[in-house]
């Protein structure tokens, strides 16, 4: 066993096994990684149905205000009801629901495009707070190899930390 100084424990000294472990060596990166991807993944889970509900909301809006206006016929709104006791929105749908009644379709389109463009910008945001994790937990890996190297380094070769004169 090895006990290296080192400044990523709180004890501000590691442990190691000679010949040291890498495993070993990349624990703090390891487990301060594990930490960030729950972090990151956890706020994924609770923001992921927001632009479902904001979608649902403004579509619930449009729709009643036309069901209730004069202009809408009676074949759109059998349609409209007909859509929304068939159960509303395919969560896979590439096109905006009830998009080509005429009365609708603007205002059916723009919360289509509201609503594809939130959850684009929620898995982009997760995708690359996941890469950013990743890269830190590779920097730090790095790290710990180097103050371990450099440990071992200064034991063998105090030589080399004289400053030349």
């Amino acid at each position: 066993m090895v006990e290296v100084p080192t400044k990523f424990n709180k004890t501000g000294k590691r442990i190691l096994t000679d010949p040291y472990n890498d495993k070993l060596v990349c624990a703090p990166a390891n487990r301060r990684y594990r930490q960030s991807c729950k972090a990151i993944m956890d706020k994924f889970e609770r923001n992921k149905d927001k632009p479902l509900k904001e979608y649902i909301e403004k579509m619930s809006q449009v729709i009643a205000s036309y069901v209730g206006s004069e202009s809408a016929s009676d074949e759109d709104r059998y349609r409209i009801i007909k859509f929304l006791a068939e159960g509303g929105l395919s969560e896979y749908a590439e096109k905006p629901p009830l998009g080509d009644i005429s009365g609708l379709s603007q205002m059916v389109q723009e919360a289509w495009q509201k609503y594809n463009e939130a959850c684009g910008k929620l898995w982009k945001e997760r995708d690359e707070a996941l890469k950013r994790a990743s890269y830190e937990h590779d920097d730090m890996k790095r790290a710990l190899r180097r103050e371990i190297s450099d440990y071992f380094h200064h034991q063998f070769h105090p030589e080399d930390d004289k400053p030349n004169s």
